[in-house]
């Protein structure tokens, strides 16, 4: 993963082995984000608007826990977190110098997590800081490309449904 941060802009870039690469534009105080997509049909940048409602339930909390880690140089402290869909707790690594919405992810840690999880029904997935490159990146690199068609959640998931009802069955 590669997280690109200026003020308020995100862009997040993650690599899967099944679906390959991801990217996602968040501008966190309007909060919005686009998912680049690109499909057979063409290039998309779905547009989602965070909700608010969502992160008021979580499904996971922070407690405090003593002892620090150093992780890409960065001086970090020590946490337990405990997710509703993991057995065990477990530790988690974090710095208070970077504020936790950078992340994208869990945004009431009191940091940046250096050194986090994610629990999901196919697994534990364990990230680790690996670099921190404090150059100001471009803001062309928050733009949606111009071969990208920009469209609302909705309407990408009726195009959906249209185009795979039009395409024949094989028998």
């Amino acid at each position: 993963m590669i997280i690109f941060a200026r003020d308020s802009l995100l862009k997040i870039v993650n690599f899967n082995s099944e679906l390959g690469k991801q990217e996602t534009i968040k501008h966190l105080t309007q909060q919005k984000k686009y998912v680049l997509i690109q499909l057979e049909e063409g290039n998309f940048a779905i547009q989602f608007k965070d909700d608010e409602a969502d992160t008021s339930v979580s499904s996971y909390t922070f407690k405090k826990q003593f002892g620090h880690a150093k992780i890409a140089g960065l001086r970090g402290k020590r946490l337990h977190f405990k997710h509703e869909l993991a057995k065990n707790e477990l530790t988690v690594i974090y710095t208070k110098q970077i504020a936790a919405k950078y992340l994208g992810a869990y945004d009431n840690a009191p940091g940046l997590l250096l050194q986090y999880y994610v629990v999901n029904d196919h697994g534990l997935y364990k990230y680790t800081l690996e670099s921190l490159d404090e150059k100001i990146p471009p803001l062309s690199i928050f733009m949606i490309p111009p071969d990208y068609q920009k469209i609302s959640l909705k309407a990408f998931i009726e195009n959906s449904v249209k185009t795979s009802t039009t395409i024949p069955g094989t028998n």
